[in-house]
This record gives structure tokens, sequence and C-alpha cells, in this order.
């Protein structure tokens, strides 16, 4: 575990993170214009 004090942020980047290894699902899908 990390000691942080900006947890927001930190929780964000790490969970971004996740996300682009593929962990994680993203929290939403983000649709470019079609």
């Amino acid at each position: 575990m990390f000691r942080v004090h900006e947890v927001a942020a930190t929780r964000r980047v790490l969970e971004m993170v996740a996300s682009i290894q593929g962990v994680r699902p993203p929290t939403r899908t983000v649709r470019g214009l079609a």
C-alpha cells in the first residue's frame, strides 16, 4: 500500500493504470465521434 496525501488523485491514477493494463475494466467507456 501507498501512504499518500492526495488520495483521490492517486487512486484515479492507479485505476487508470489498471485499466490500461487490462487488469480492471474502465469505469465508463468513452466513445469517439462516430
